[in-house]
Parts: structure tokens; sequence; C-alpha cells
């Protein structure tokens, strides 16, 4: 109900909420307090809770008296006078426990939990890497106030994911629902503008080295395939480390080893594609010197793009940015302008060499 009336504009919300019950007016009230993408803004308020200290023939009375209720019971909840979270009990668990033990002698203690304000891409994370279908919510002082179950996080994963493929594209995720194509046009628009200013960027680097491009043509053919490359290595470097984030396996702490990981990575494609074009302009040019020139260039570039691509997601993910805005526009534009100034610079100090 609360994610219905976020959606709704102020004056309807007012008025939906006059007209509900007062019970479900304060569960609601009580969730439209938490940021609709937090734990506290996914969490449900219906939970089956046991004081401690209560028997086991007690949990099953109250659940039965509960059932209708609640959806979806995978645990019974036990908490302290203060509300404080002490354990869980598996609802299966009931079907073979003594009715006369106490619930402190069979409930589980070390249990996962979030906070209200965790957000929904952390929560999802924790519910994919220990397979959880259910997990309690507390607030700063360990009181329960709610639980997440594994529908609501299959909502977010599905947000998560068209979220993230759309800043890759360099659109947002509204392009779904909007139908105005100024709107479209307005939210594409900014990247694009990105691009061309990119792409104006690179033209005037090339006119800075337009000396050694009259001086030796041939590596104006090539421009095409530095960028290319650059671009490509680039997307795979970061669409790696975005995954790796996303799903939980990757925290700056580990910046360091992951990019070692990507530098060995680089200098294996680096050697191999490297010596592809230095042999493949040797033989089509006859000129081993110009094939050894765009083979070091090839090797620098694709060295040098594949540190951005893993550098900068987790250098966003550290500002709090989106880490998916690395694999859009921004890093291809990026990797285009600092591939051409490469390529080209060291062409210049090279050019008497080459003749």
């Amino acid at each position: 109900a609360a994610d219905i009336i976020n959606l709704l504009p102020p004056d309807t919300a007012g008025t939906v909420l006059r007209r509900i019950s007062r019970e479900d007016y304060e569960d609601v009230s009580e969730l439209l307090k938490f940021h609709e993408e937090s734990a506290g803004g996914l969490m449900a308020r219906e939970i089956v809770t046991v004081r401690a200290g209560k028997l086991i023939s007690d949990v099953i009375a109250k659940l039965r008296s509960e059932l209708d209720s609640i959806e979806q019971i995978h645990y019974i909840y036990i908490v302290d006078s203060e509300g404080v979270l002490l354990g869980r009990i598996p609802i299966i668990n009931l079907l073979v426990i003594d009715p006369g033990m106490k619930v402190e002698e069979v409930m589980d203690r070390d249990i996962l939990t979030v906070t209200a304000d965790t957000d929904q891409e952390e929560v999802a994370a924790m519910f994919s890497k220990y397979d959880l279908y259910s997990m309690p919510v507390v607030d700063e002082n360990g009181r329960l106030v709610g639980r997440i179950t594994v529908d609501d996080i299959i909502d977010v994963i599905e947000e998560e994911a068209n979220e993230d493929i759309t800043m890759m594209a360099g659109t947002g995720d509204e392009e779904f629902y909007e139908r105005s194509p100024i709107r479209l046009s307005r939210a594409r628009l900014p990247w694009l503008l990105t691009g061309l200013f990119g792409g104006m960027a690179s033209a005037l680097i090339m006119h800075h080295f337009k000396g050694s491009l009259e001086s030796v043509l041939t590596l104006a053919f090539f421009v095409p395939v530095i960028t290319a490359m650059g671009g490509n290595v680039g997307i795979q470097s970061s669409a790696i480390v975005v995954r790796e984030i996303a799903l939980g396996g990757l925290s700056i702490s580990q910046t360091g080893g992951k990019l070692l990981r990507e530098m060995k990575v680089a200098i294996i494609n680096g050697l191999v594609i490297g010596t592809v074009l230095l042999t493949t302009v040797t033989v089509w040019q006859g000129s081993l010197k110009l094939g050894v020139l765009l083979g070091l260039c090839m090797f620098i570039i694709i060295m040098w793009a594949t540190i951005m691509g893993a550098f900068i997601p987790l250098m966003l993910k550290k500002a709090k940015i989106d880490p998916a805005l690395a694999t859009g526009p921004f890093i291809t534009t990026l990797n285009d302008i600092l591939g051409i100034a490469v390529y080209l610079g060291i062409a210049t100090v090279f050019l008497g060499w080459l003749g």
C-alpha cells in the first residue's frame, strides 16, 4: 500500500490515507517515513512475534490465530519486552519440536538483519549471497520493525537491472514508461551531446597532430582501429567490474587486487592484439617500422583502456554514484579521446624513425 501511496499526487494520497482504517493508516504512515529504495521502504510490518519465556505451544496457538492475516510466514521471531530481536524459529521446525519447550531453547540466535535505512541493492545482494527467503528489519536499537521477503527482492533485482541497462545505454529507466517524445529526447540528449563534444575533442587532437598525419598519411588509416579497440576493451573491463559490484562480490578494499588482475589481463590481450596488428601492417604496408609502432600503440592503449575500465566504476562507487554509468557513453568517449592522443603522440615522437 505504501508503494501505491508514494506514486499518488500529495492531495490524492492524503484523501486515500483518510479513508483507510486506523490500523492500516498507522502501518502505512510508518512505512512512508522511509525512503522507497531502502529496506524500510521494502519491508512489511506484518510479522509473527513471541515474547521470550513463552512455550512452543503458545507459539503454535498464536500462529493459528494470525495465519489468515499474514502472508508467507517463514519464521516466528522472538523478542524481549522492549521489542529487541533475540532469535527466530523456522515455522517448519514447529512440526517436530516438543510443545512444552521454551522458545529460548530452540530458537536460532545467529540471524542476519538489516537496518531500515539500508539501501535496497545491498539488501538484494545479501538475499542472493545467503539464499534467503526472508530477513528481519531492525531499528538502530535492534528492535524488530518488519521483514523483507524474497518476492520483494525479485522486484528490486528487476528494477535495478532495468536501471543499469538503460544507464549503460546513456538513457534512463523512465524510458520504459514515458510516452512523450520531448521528454524522451530530453533524457537522451545529455549523453548524445557528451558523445558529440567528445568527438569534437578527438577532432581537435587530430588537428593538433595534422603535421604528423600529413607526413605519414598511413597513420590516419588506423585511427578507427585504435579508437574502436580502446572503447571495446574499456567496456569489457568496466562491465565485469560493475557486475561484480552489483552482486556484492567486490568492495573498495579489494580495489588493488582487482586492478592488478585487470592489468595482467591487459598485458596478455595487449601482447596478442598488438602482435596481430604488427604482423598485419607489416605485410599490408610493407613496413616493419610502421608495424612495430602501431603494435606498440595498440599495446599501450589496451593497457590504459583496461585499467580505466576497472578503475572508474570503483571510484564512482566510492563517490556513491551508480557504477553502471561507467559502462555507457562516458567510458567510450573518454577512451576515444585518450586513445587518439596516445596514438598520435607516440607516432609524432617516432616520426623521424619512421622516415
